[in-house]
């Protein structure tokens, strides 16, 4: 069995040695089934040590969101006037997110993102989940060898164009430098949180394996495997460990454990930011107890969507294990899904004119309510288990 690469914390804060602070040093652009770009950070602690981590901006908002959640008061949930909690620049979800304009536009409001998150009260910066975010990682040990192979510098000088970004002085007049250094192919190391569904493994196209031999994930990181079944290929991390998807799930799995159908292309030609668009995507809004939260999904999920995977996709999206979903019938009621059979129910009775900010092709014409389980309140009957229609 080759030893598994796993995403704890090599490195980092401990409770006499804190981060301080982190400013973003330099972007990598790397390739899997989609295409995105990292962000190289340079955390410094209070003891004045510093160490380089690889955060993508889906981290920082699933970070943001997780704070939203856990501390309502300080994000302006409850009062508006007591929110503390820094903005972060918003999701893209259509259109062209995987360039290096768009990376670099986010640069600076993530620096004052992670500024005056660092600059918090202890209850919040010293937090386990923001301290687990500024820790480095196996994985980010791995991108910096990477980086070393392939001959990039990763002391703290940072690219030229960031610099510029980075600068406090703005001088729209000036020409802007030009960067002499070719760009330079970058792998990728760690295995990020997907950022939406992969395709039902019917349907699994581009960089793929066929499963051999069963494989049990033992950590949250590794994927676990079903021999017969596709397996879609992100990333080879070495010659032992292929980090790829199945069944709504990422991870790390033994190359040793698939036949590879069509394998990553390493070669690919370096060098251009005009990438193909993104994969398609539909979008669930889901309404919840703490505002609206839109879900992106593959478009052929909700074609006619599982109850056991819509359940587990509105729990995972909300973090809450303890939630039921509900729809509004055309009485403006809640109904309470307790299966299959109220799934389609939803789906047929969803005839109904979506808001004109949400009328686009992208939003699913039904929408999902989630509810506590044991809140019965939310159905206007006390004591008893919702009607169903």
């Amino acid at each position: 069995m080759p030893r598994p690469i796993r995403s704890r914390s090599v490195r980092g804060a401990t409770p006499d040695n804190i981060a301080v602070s982190a400013k973003i040093t330099d972007l990598e652009k790397r390739r899997g089934i989609t295409k995105y770009y990292v962000y190289v950070i340079e955390v410094t602690l209070n003891s004045g040590s510093t160490y380089k981590i690889f955060r993508r901006y889906s981290q920082f908002d699933a970070l943001q969101a997780d704070l939203v959640s856990r501390f309502p008061i300080e994000a302006g949930d409850i009062n508006a006037k007591d929110r503390v909690l820094p903005a972060l620049p918003g999701k893209i979800y259509f259109g062209r997110s995987a360039v290096r304009e768009v990376a670099e536009r986010r640069l600076p409001e993530l620096n004052k993102y992670m500024k005056e998150l660092l600059s918090l009260d202890a209850k919040i910066s010293r937090d386990s989940d923001v301290r687990l975010f500024f820790d480095q990682t196996e994985s980010d040990v791995l991108a910096l060898e990477n980086r070393e192979k392939q001959g990039l510098n990763v002391g703290s000088s940072p690219l030229t164009t960031l610099k510029l970004l980075n600068s406090t002085a703005s001088n729209k007049t000036s020409p802007r430098p030009k960067v002499t250094s070719a760009p330079v192919k970058t792998f990728r190391a760690k295995p990020p949180v997907p950022r939406r569904p992969s395709k039902p493994p019917s349907i699994v196209k581009g960089p793929r394996a066929k499963v051999l031999y069963p494989f049990e994930a033992r950590t949250s990181d590794e994927l676990s495997l079903i021999p017969g079944t596709t397996v879609s290929l992100l990333h080879r991390v070495n010659q032992d460990w292929i980090e790829g998807k199945y069944n709504l799930k990422t991870g790390l799995f033994p190359a040793g454990y698939v036949e590879v159908i069509e394998d990553l292309d390493e070669d690919e030609e370096e060098g251009e930011d005009e990438w193909d668009d993104p994969e398609p995507v539909a979008v669930i809004r889901c309404h919840c107890f703490n505002g609206i939260r839109d879900i992106e999904v593959d478009p052929a999920f909700v074609e006619k969507p599982a109850f056991k995977e819509l359940l587990s996709l509105i729990r995972q999206s909300l973090k809450r294990q303890d939630l039921v979903m509900n729809y509004l019938d055309r009485e403006g009621d809640l109904i309470r899904i307790k299966d299959q059979d109220d799934v389609d129910l939803m789906i047929d009775q969803s005839k109904r004119k979506l808001p004109r900010q949400l009328s686009s092709s992208l939003y699913v014409p039904w929408e999902v309510h989630a509810t506590l389980e044991k809140d019965y309140s939310v159905y206007h009957v006390k004591d008893t288990p919702p009607r169903r229609s």
